[in-house]
């Protein structure tokens, strides 16, 4: 086996294990508790070449009395494209107040978005397409 095919093989297993990971984390969140948070920080950087933007967003919220700080939007996956991530940003404005679901098991794990999403459904796909390739195509 050639290390081209090995690479494709051992990405599409991570394609899979992330899409798995994130339908997994999405399913459990629908039925976290929610709590009263507001947004702290709202940023979206734009890199000079216009590929390597970001968004930060960052919440506080409580639970049982204990003062929390969130990060996380949602497991759903983040949006890829400038406009997306200026209109996420847009949508959670500093001072905002939010509702923050949190695990109750592990209440500093918490999102914004707990819409179920199947985006994981393409990401299995493109998943198991690498893995095919790296196993069936001379490369």
């Amino acid at each position: 086996m050639t290390l081209i095919k090995l690479a494709f093989i051992v990405c599409g297993l991570l394609l899979v294990g992330a899409a798995w990971w994130s339908a997994t984390m999405n399913a459990r969140a629908a039925d976290w508790p929610d709590t009263r948070g507001v947004i702290v920080h709202s940023e979206h950087r734009q890199a000079p070449d216009g590929d390597n933007d970001s968004v930060r967003i960052e919440y506080d919220y409580q639970v049982a009395g204990q003062a929390r700080r969130g990060s996380k939007v949602g497991y759903a996956g983040g949006p890829s494209q400038s406009a997306d991530k200026a209109a996420l940003v847009a949508r959670y404005p500093v001072g905002l107040e939010v509702r923050v679901y949190y695990d109750p098991a592990d209440p500093g794990r918490a999102v914004l978005e707990r819409s179920p999403s199947r985006a994981w459904i393409a990401a299995v796909l493109m998943g198991v397409a690498l893995v095919a390739i790296g196993l069936f195509k001379d490369l």
